[in-house]
């Protein structure tokens, strides 16, 4: 990572160099946008504009970084400041028109007698200073799966059109350019985590006409899980630790029923873990040697993961073997093959013929470029760095 340095003038000859990596200058950035902790004086400061640019938008948290500025009076360039101030305005027309789109769904589905729930970002946004802060890709909905297809039917006739296809808990839909991820189920295709998960409703009490909210516990037990799922997969990103400091920060939890949560999925470890990290991020604490390594994962992999980060986990979760990972890989369950060939569905004695035109398109066509360069990661990936994420994540509780 490239450092980053602010230089304070000094009374006597020369300069006083104090460095600094662009990841601390980044959460005391965040600290003070988010948590209002006072920056030290930095008004001499001059920034590594490139690095801590590119840092903030591997995590989707450049449009936080002109208030700290601004507030300080720290002095940035022209060009800086204009995409700054443009990242900003970006959040905050996305999140002005989150907020309209997901007041039409709602209607809808009231209209409709369709029971639903908002998830994840459209109600933590909530506990932000400001509501445009908490980025969103997307907004995530839940209804009952009975209702799916009247649901559909029902935003397809609003104006919104599909995107992609259904997969294994949601389909998705697009209106202009706000998409809306339709949950049907909030399960993550992993044993563990669905053991709760896939009781959703349970965890849901009404609030009023159709729609229902998250008892707290379940609210924080799901976007704790959400993050394991992604963590697992590459790495969560900065912005669960900011929304499970905010959460545990203004909301009054019920610890022995978050706990009981946390202890049926296995995740309790990694719940405390991502606690002890948001506290040292943005109050203070102290790093152990397990955030470190966390710390390390996350800011490598950014906030949707990396490809390295996720073949390095594949590989620790397949004792350490690159070849049995590249296996395992190419030769798919058949459930899995069906998906990527639906020709197969039905005729599962093809299946040793459909593994090898798999073989033979990703290693020699063009549409196996992707999967050729997959496999250059994982050539690259040292034994070391294995052999650390396995011991991380064995230390969450999240190892196979």
């Amino acid at each position: 990572m490239r450092p980053y340095h602010y230089v304070m003038k000094s009374l006597e000859k020369g300069l006083t160099e104090i460095f600094m990596t662009t990841y601390e200058v980044l959460f005391a950035f965040l600290r003070n946008e988010i948590a209002g902790a006072p920056l030290p004086d930095m008004r001499d400061v001059v920034i590594d504009e490139v690095a801590l640019l590119r840092l903030a938008s591997k995590h989707s948290l450049s449009h936080l970084l002109i208030g700290p500025i601004d507030r300080n009076g720290i002095v940035i360039s022209d060009d800086f400041r204009k995409k700054l101030v443009k990242k900003r305005k970006i959040a905050v027309t996305r999140d002005a028109r989150m907020t309209s789109l997901s007041e039409s769904v709602k209607s809808v589905f009231c209209e409709k007698n369709i029971d639903y729930a908002l998830l994840k970002g459209l109600v933590v946004r909530n506990l932000y200073p400001e509501s445009w802060m908490r980025s969103n890709c997307d907004m995530d909905v839940l209804i009952r799966e009975e209702d799916l297809d009247k649901a559909m039917k029902s935003l397809l006739e609003f104006g919104f059109t599909t995107e992609g296809e259904t997969n294994y808990h949601d389909v998705g839909l697009v209106y202009d350019d706000t998409k809306l991820e339709l949950h049907f189920s909030v399960k993550e295709d992993d044993e563990r985590l669905d053991k709760v998960l896939g009781r959703v409703w349970e965890y849901l009490e009404s609030v009023g006409d159709n729609e229902f909210k998250a008892k707290k516990e379940f609210f924080v037990f799901h976007l704790t899980a959400h993050a394991a799922y992604h963590f697992m997969h590459g790495g969560c990103g900065i912005r669960p630790a900011i929304d499970l400091f905010l959460l545990r920060k203004k909301w009054d939890l019920d610890r022995d029923k978050l706990d009981g949560l946390l202890k049926e999925s296995g995740l309790t470890n990694f719940y405390n873990a991502l606690k002890r990290l948001s506290d040292i991020w943005f109050d203070g604490a102290t790093h152990d040697k397990l955030t470190l390594k966390m710390q390390k994962y996350i800011l490598n992999g950014g906030a949707f993961g990396s490809k390295a980060n996720a073949v390095s986990a594949q590989i620790a979760g397949s004792g350490n073997s690159k070849l049995r990972y590249l296996f395992k890989l190419t030769f798919l369950p058949y459930e899995n093959m069906c998906v990527i060939y639906p020709s197969l569905k039905k005729r599962k004695i093809l299946l040793p013929l459909y593994y090898v035109y798999r073989i033979i398109t990703k290693t020699f066509s063009k549409k196996g470029s992707s999967a050729r360069k997959h496999v250059e990661i994982v050539k690259k990936t040292e034994k070391k760095r294995v052999k650390i994420d396995k011991s991380m994540f064995n230390e969450l509780g999240l190892g196979k």
